[in-house]
């Protein structure tokens, strides 16, 4: 089945490149030019499409203008801005309605990896309802709190860098939506931002307080049904994976931009239980009471109520959203790091089984020599099966305390 495509830009010129560019996309892709925003409507409502790239500034309806509608009429359809003339006061909305920005001029082999990279987890996602949850969803849900202590740290002119990013570390919500910013071409990222405070210094104090304000990302859960208690539950499991696969990467002595990405994959892991159990709360609620532990047992279940697990939900937002592919690979695969084995030549230990572990052996029992949910064949075949007792250690030394956040 290809993949449907809608381009839609004011100038004709840019068209016509884009019409050339992509020709050697043509047996993947169907891919249609749109004029104006008011021509793409059209075909809106005559096809169906998988991809909207899109100009911002044209006359008519501009690209904020034609997201809208298509974040309200398809939300399923994954929204792209290819844009060169965005002014500043245009940020917090743009960021708002579209997954992904693009900067003019681009070559078309960065617009065909950022428009397959956004699609090449949809096909995890087994029920359309989800699917159109997922592509619709713009955040993670965080505790207002949470939100409040940011808030107050970003008012301070005096604030410090390692102290808002400590307070983000806390929190899968706030962490996920500031890397999403961080990482946006929008913002001209030219590199993997893979931790809350590198995400925090790139982006700033003061742009990071207006983003947030702006774009009114935050909700409360009990709009959602969700009460603060089970987000509190659910963040300290999340801070728990985050430390357990520090130390894990720590001990195995990887780069120091290793032990990030680590630590922020093991924090962002299970933000899909979250996505999840906003949208059906009750159902989470008595999944959770049923299989407490996370193993192929509650992924099954999940898969039966929601369509998906939580992992393929998580994975989906981390792709549409262009977080650093380890971080991506993790959050969908942590609970089969053997899927990633034939793209793994070296059979050296990666981002995604350490986080497997880390989940695993926080949930284990002290004297679990092969916890549930653990992949130990994995690990032999790796040659670090032997490894698992000095990570035990190693976690039992690093844990925050209970209530940090």
């Amino acid at each position: 089945m290809t993949t449907r495509v809608l381009f839609v830009d004011d100038q004709p010129n840019v068209l016509e490149g884009l019409r050339r560019s992509l020709r050697s996309q043509r047996h993947e892709w169907t891919m249609d030019f749109a004029p104006s925003g008011e021509h793409a409507m059209q075909l809106l409502r005559q096809k169906g499409y998988d991809v909207i790239v899109t100009d911002m500034r044209m006359p008519g309806m501009d690209g904020a203008d034609l997201l809208t509608e298509v974040e309200r009429q398809w939300p399923e359809v994954v929204r792209i801005v290819l844009s060169g003339q965005t002014q500043p006061e245009d940020f917090p909305r743009i960021i708002g309605l579209s997954h992904q920005y693009i900067t003019k001029p681009c070559p078309p082999e960065a617009i065909v990896r950022i428009v397959k990279r956004s699609l090449m987890l949809r096909d995890r996602i087994q029920s359309s309802k989800l699917q159109r949850t997922a592509a619709a969803l713009k955040k993670v849900p965080s505790p207002p709190e949470a939100y409040i202590k940011l808030m107050r740290v970003l008012r301070d002119p005096d604030s410090n860098l390692n102290t808002v990013a400590e307070i983000i570390e806390q929190d899968v919500g706030l962490a996920a939506r500031v890397l999403q910013l961080a990482n946006s071409p929008f913002f001209g990222a030219f590199q993997n931002v893979s931790t809350p405070l590198s995400a925090v210094r790139f982006l700033g104090t003061d742009r990071l307080s207006t983003l947030v304000l702006a774009s009114g990302m935050w909700v409360t859960f009990e709009r959602g049904g969700m009460p603060t208690s089970f987000l509190r539950a659910a963040s300290e499991h999340a801070q728990k994976t985050a430390a357990a696969a520090k130390a894990i990467a720590t001990a195995e002595r990887l780069s120091s931009h290793d032990i990030g990405q680590a630590f922020t994959a093991g924090l962002l892991a299970d933000m899909g239980w979250l996505v999840l159990a906003l949208n059906q709360y009750e159902t989470a609620n008595r999944m959770m009471a049923s299989h407490p532990i996370e193993n192929d047992a509650r992924l099954a279940a999940e898969s039966t109520a929601f369509g998906a697990d939580h992992a393929a939900i998580g994975g989906y937002l981390a792709a549409l959203w262009g977080l650093p592919d380890p971080i991506t690979e993790a959050i969908t695969l942590h609970h089969a790091p053997a899927a990633l084995a034939p793209l793994n030549q070296n059979n050296t230990l990666d981002i995604t089984t350490i986080v497997h572990a880390a989940e695993a052996l926080c949930q284990a029992d002290a004297d679990d020599e092969k916890p549930s949910g653990l992949d130990y064949e994995h690990l032999e075949a790796l040659g670090i099966a032997d490894h698992l007792e000095a990570w035990r250690q190693a976690i039992q030394t690093n844990q925050p305390e209970k209530g940090a956040a």
